[in-house]
């Protein structure tokens, strides 16, 4: 949901209310106009599935799923939309002004920018406003990392190969001072109906950072991050 205040030409401030939600299943984001109850569709060949990229692995399981978008977080300072579909390592981002200004006219194209590219691919993604560091969890490593685009560091959070199976949300707290909460469904075991009722399945995670240690993570971020092992 984004609040944008703009002038009339009567000069008082006018606040306009945007959700956004995306359509996994046509590949596209939809934009709701709650002050003039309106709605459109927007696309991109971003929100697309890469077919390359469509196999998942978690713990040795593998499956396939051609999905589009999954995960839609706001940055209010810098007005962005971060977004990911779920067969892809890339994070892309377009201008929430962009977005509100209505849908594109025919044969333009939507303003995408490619943000970043992750070990794996994932669902859930959220932002910290108070420095827009951007939270997500890589499937294959069964972690939660941190990454902020404008200073460029990075860190994992969490990693285990057991609580962090499939995480659908991920989520910053801010009535819990900034700790990232997640929701891990093992949700690749119900596909393959290889679901066991004697394990739990689906679990909400509390990630409460603690302490920094600088331990290097290539295989998660490709970079350097700081470790922080605190799921409860």
């Amino acid at each position: 949901i984004d609040k944008i205040a703009s002038n009339n030409y009567h000069c008082q401030t006018e606040e306009m209310l945007f959700a956004f939600s995306f359509d996994v299943l046509i590949f596209s984001i939809i934009v709701y106009d709650g002050r003039r109850d309106n709605a459109w569709r927007v696309t991109h060949a971003s929100m697309y599935p890469d077919p390359d990229l469509g196999e998942y692995d978690i713990g040795g399981e593998k499956f396939t799923l051609m999905d589009g978008v999954v995960g839609l977080s706001h940055s209010p300072a810098q007005g962005l939309l971060y977004y990911q579909p779920l067969a892809t390592d890339r994070l892309f981002s377009v201008s929430t002004a962009v977005l509100a200004a209505g849908p594109p006219a025919e044969g333009q194209d939507l303003p995408v920018n490619l943000v970043g590219r992750k070990s794996s691919q994932g669902l859930g993604v959220a932002v910290d406003p108070r420095d827009d560091t951007i939270f997500f969890s890589p499937m294959t490593e069964t972690a939660i990392a941190a990454w902020n685009p404008i200073t460029n560091s990075h860190r994992v959070l969490a990693q285990d190969p057991e609580k962090l199976q499939f995480c659908a949300e991920v989520r910053w707290a801010e009535r819990d001072n900034g700790n990232v909460w997640a929701l891990s469904t093992r949700f690749h075991k119900f596909f393959k109906r290889t679901v066991s009722k004697h394990e739990i399945n689906v679990r909400i995670l509390r990630v409460v950072e603690t302490s920094y240690g600088y331990v290097p993570q290539p295989h998660v971020l490709r970079r350097a991050a700081n470790f922080t092992p605190a799921v409860y």
